[in-house]
């Protein structure tokens, strides 16, 4: 009887393990990228020397390629009724589609060097500034929570589309306060109802021209409080809490809330 009882057993025990088999085959794989030079950078945009300001090549000696996109015929409105530029640099509520304008944003960060390197926590940005942000003519202070003792670890996840330079993924650890002149002030992390603290944004690295941009579709970013000043119908702010925010500015193309970094860095996956 203990012997057929043994028999009996062997069977689920076949049936246990083959269980397991599936799981196997459709492990996750990791997204993994070459990285060169490596090390610190930094970028900034806006302001009438922009466009001009001379891009260093790779240090390879590998051009780095200029955009030649033509601005859209049909450009977005700005809540006042005045179109938006083709470009923007700015901050979205994805609830009230208002769009914060900033004049200009600067960004700094580094990359890890190497080949077939995991994308997780490939870098870190450890300051981002949005400076002279208006909204429907009132001046809106932008204060993002980064800093070299209190970086946003940088997690690239995807080259979309294949094959075209661009590396997208998330920026965690982003949290962030907006202030207008008329009071309101609001706090920005991760949902409140997920709990609170910093939340991440979405980012996307354009190897071509060494450009990054936060217009990369993150929705990880909520006003978790605001004052009665943010909701009030008049003209400046105009958020409330557990709406969405992006840093994408309209988020039309990369373009959006971009910079150009240097020294740039040259991005390719296997």
């Amino acid at each position: 009887m203990k012997h057929r009882a043994g028999l009996l057993v062997l069977p689920g025990i076949a049936v246990a393990a083959a269980a397991f088999l599936p799981a196997a085959a459709h492990a996750a794989t990791t997204f993994t990228v070459s990285v060169s030079p490596g090390g610190a950078w930094s970028g900034t945009t806006g302001g009438a020397g922009a466009a001009s300001r001379p891009i260093m090549p790779f240090p390879d000696g590998t051009p780095v390629i200029r955009d030649a996109v033509p601005f859209p015929a049909d450009p977005p409105i700005v809540r006042d009724g005045s179109p938006a530029p083709a470009s923007t640099v700015g901050i979205r509520d994805a609830v009230s589609n208002q769009v914060t304008l900033c004049a200009g944003l600067a960004v700094r960060g580094s990359f890890k060097s190497g080949a077939h390197l995991s994308g997780t926590g490939i870098g870190a940005l450890t300051s981002i500034a949005f400076t002279g942000c208006k909204v429907e003519g009132v001046t809106v202070t932008v204060t993002v929570h980064t800093s070299a003792a209190n970086p946003a670890p940088i997690n690239l996840t995807a080259e979309f589309p294949a094959k075209s330079a661009t590396f997208t993924g998330q920026a965690t650890n982003v949290s962030l306060t907006l202030d207008d002149a008329n009071g309101c002030h609001a706090e920005v992390g991760a949902n409140p109802l997920s709990g609170g603290g910093p939340g991440f944004a979405g980012i996307a690295y354009r190897s071509t021209d060494a450009r990054l941009s936060f217009a990369a579709g993150g929705k990880g970013l909520f006003v978790q409080s605001a004052t009665p000043q943010c909701n009030t119908g008049t003209a400046g702010l105009d958020v409330k809490q557990f709406d969405r925010i992006d840093l994408g500015g309209f988020g039309d193309s990369i373009l959006d809330s971009s910079v150009i970094i240097s020294p740039p860095q040259k991005m390719s996956t296997p």
